[in-house]
């Protein structure tokens, strides 16, 4: 079976016989819009019969020598569908809020590391001061061991010399 490709876009890709009549070819839908009314030219030059090109520009007048062909740039064609599309005062807009945002941002990270320092800096200074403290904690644990041994040795000496006041003061003691 051969097809042509015309209408197998007409009919909807789907190849149609030409020799078949039955009413199931009727049902078909095919495409509203003719895709030929869309189609560019695949060259603009075309063969005559006698096989000489013609231009199919030449038949306006003078237009083939002042036609320039200019290059697609998609960042123009971008930039441009962009600026018709977007309100700049929008744009304006969200720019203001997005520099008062991030001035906003900048100014509480100079805080923070504001913070930062004085934190670090009082850091330093509790360290110090217990560094500090420590030490006198261990020199009044050496003076408090060295009371004690004393007091001890004085409670000895005090019990060897003067047994009986020491067991009356004892007494005295443990008695109130």
């Amino acid at each position: 079976m051969s097809y042509n490709h015309d209408e197998v876009y007409r009919v909807g890709l789907m190849p149609v016989d030409n020799n078949q009549t039955t009413s199931s070819s009727s049902h078909r839908r095919g495409p509203s819009i003719d895709n030929k009314a869309f189609a560019l030219p695949s060259r603009p030059d075309s063969e005559d019969d006698d096989g000489s090109t013609t231009s199919s520009m030449s038949s306006y007048a003078g237009s083939a020598e002042s036609y320039t062909k200019k290059e697609f740039s998609p960042v123009e064609y971008l930039t441009d569908t962009l600026m018709s599309a977007m309100d700049p005062s929008q744009l304006d807009r969200v720019i203001v809020i997005q520099a008062q945002t991030s001035g906003m941002v900048n100014a509480k990270s100079k805080e923070i590391l504001q913070l930062q320092e004085e934190a670090t800096r009082r850091l330093e200074q509790l360290k110090l001061s217990f560094a500090k403290g420590v030490k006198v904690a261990k020199q009044v644990e050496k003076d408090l061991e060295w009371a004690h041994r004393h007091t001890q040795a004085l409670i000895k000496k005090t019990r060897l010399n003067h047994p009986i006041e020491f067991a009356q003061a004892e007494e005295k003691v443990r008695g109130n």
